[in-house]
């Protein structure tokens, strides 16, 4: 078996990714042991305390204004809320308070967020909720359908037929798990990184029982063979 074309070659290519691997750690490992070395100089730490010694008040100005900088991080008000605009770093080129089109502004007058609004944690939390109701039922439909792989004749009903389970267990994962999580983490990263309270909860909560009916709906037209024939995944008429 070793002496194959196909084994050869991929003994070749792995052979290949190892010693990648360890020219990639060796070099690591060197530039890791060159960084930890002492000075070259004995005297490199005396000189340095002699230069700032002879530094003059307005270069030692420029030195600390350097280190504050460094260590520079934002607050989370700087650019939303009604407190008065902190700008230190001097990032922000104009403030106004009262405008007609506020996304035209650095700052712009919104309404703090600094408490979690129940009604928003209800609904993020049924959208992760259903999320993963969805993720679970959908695995074990894919369990299912991998079943029949070694078990083909496991059953003899036209609904749990493989070429059915498959399109049911993409689209129910896709459209019930990944799709409902991320529109409920977009409801509350959005409203929190912006600041702002979100447009409407009640349109929140229709989207959530509209895409939870499409994917039910969605599941018994596939299971009863009603499906875009021509899709890659027979997705959901």
């Amino acid at each position: 078996m070793l002496t194959q074309p196909a084994v050869l070659g991929m003994l070749a290519l792995l052979l290949v990714i190892v010693i990648g691997a360890a020219i990639v750690l060796v070099s690591r490992v060197a530039s890791l042991v060159r960084g930890n070395q002492p000075p070259s100089t004995e005297n490199e730490a005396g000189r340095f305390d002699e230069t700032v010694t002879n530094l003059s008040p307005e270069q030692l100005a420029v030195i600390v204004a350097r280190e504050k900088a460094q260590h520079f991080g934002l607050q989370g008000a700087e650019l939303g809320s009604n407190n008065p605009a902190r700008d230190p770093q001097g990032l922000v080129r104009h403030v106004e308070m009262d405008v007609h089109s506020p996304w035209l502004h650095e700052k712009r007058s919104v309404a703090r967020l600094d408490n979690l609004d129940p009604k928003l944690v209800r609904l993020v939390s049924a959208y992760l909720l259903c999320a993963a109701f969805w993720l679970v039922l959908g695995t074990l439909v894919g369990w299912y359908a991998g079943v029949k792989f070694v078990a083909p004749d496991v059953d003899h009903v036209a609904a749990l037929s493989f070429g059915r389970l498959r399109p049911v267990h993409t689209n129910m994962v896709f459209w019930g798990w990944t799709s409902l999580a991320m529109l409920g983490l977009g409801y509350f990263v959005v409203a929190r990184t912006n600041n702002t309270p979100l447009f409407s909860f009640k349109l929140g909560w229709w989207t959530l029982w509209l895409i939870n009916a499409s994917v039910v709906l969605g599941t018994a037209c596939l299971m009863a063979g009603i499906n875009n024939g021509g899709g890659e995944y027979r997705e959901y008429i």
